[in-house]
């Protein structure tokens, strides 16, 4: 190992330069410095090694085989200080530019809301610009700073961090069930008319002796928007699945009452997702961290 006495990583710098600008006059111009500085400190960097880096004459420059060996580590090396000295200096530097952000749309119009208002006062100069969309977005192809996905996420190349997870209820008004019954099993759910969501087409799922099970649905209307769900299950139209929060209020003040809790599934996980290649700024930080803390979610 190379004494740090006699090891100057300006000289690896200036090696680098010199291969890449395939000689000293290209490599000095990129460094902005003298010719003779470039070179003396690849001399330098030959004599701390002990070996000979570059095969020189008066026309020609080549690497040795040891310089080839060397070049490939120190770009690599390179790099990673280079990435490691941005993201110490981002952890220091206010919060600024654009995000670009997608959401599922039932959750966002209920949630995300507030959370946002709150974030954008407190972050004046971060611009927030935000899809709604139940599709599954590429965010590499489609430019995206960051996706928020609920459910078990598949296998990719993107970075996940838990926000936290959002119980699923089924609901009914007391009116519809003094008019339709009370329900003791999933199964008893086939005998009503459901409010569905679009993400129930195949039935809802019941945790049953310590196993899924789906059960088919009759929905009366199909809505793509938890409030509107919820509008129409206060109404005595039918019995829905909607997020724990969601209902929470119409709850306490008995608009809605919780059916079949003893047969719930586990709290469906929400996940922020974000480019794996992605440097994590200080605006996409800043926002992580402000919906990890502020989202109404059971936190892991």
């Amino acid at each position: 190992m190379l004494d740090n006495a006699d090891f100057d990583l300006n000289g690896l710098r200036a090696f680098v330069a010199v291969v890449e600008h395939e000689g000293f006059r290209g490599a000095a111009q990129a460094l902005g410095m003298p010719r003779s500085t470039v070179s003396r400190k690849v001399m330098d960097l030959e004599g701390a090694l002990g070996v000979q880096l570059l095969r020189r004459t008066t026309r020609t420059m080549a690497l040795t085989d040891a310089g080839e060996t060397l070049h490939q580590q120190a770009v690599t090396l390179l790099t990673g200080l280079g990435d490691a000295v941005r993201q110490v200096r981002d952890t220091q530097a206010t919060p600024r530019g654009t995000l670009k952000v997608t959401a599922p749309q039932t959750f966002a119009e209920e949630y995300l809301g507030p959370v946002l208002e709150a974030f954008l006062r407190e972050q004046p100069e971060v611009k927030v610009v935000l899809n709604l969309t139940d599709r599954w977005v590429d965010l590499v192809a489609e430019g995206y700073d960051l996706a928020l996905r609920a459910g078990v996420l598949p296998d990719s190349s993107l970075k996940a961090r838990l926000l936290g997870a959002n119980p699923l209820h089924v609901w009914a008004s007391p009116a519809w069930l003094r008019g339709n019954g009370r329900l003791k099993s999933p199964e008893e759910v086939k005998a009503h008319l459901v409010l569905a969501s679009a993400n129930d087409a195949k039935g809802w799922a019941f945790q049953v002796k310590g196993r899924k099970v789906v059960v088919p649905i009759r929905p009366r209307a199909v809505v793509n928007s938890f409030v509107v769900l919820r509008q129409l299950t206060e109404a005595g139209l039918g019995l829905s699945r909607l997020p724990l929060e969601l209902c929470r209020v119409a709850e306490e003040q008995g608009r809605v009452v919780r059916v079949l809790d003893a047969f719930a599934l586990p709290p469906v996980p929400l996940h922020a997702v974000y480019p794996a290649s992605a440097q994590l700024s200080p605006r996409l930080r800043v926002f992580l961290d402000y919906l990890e803390q502020h989202l109404p979610l059971r936190r892991p």
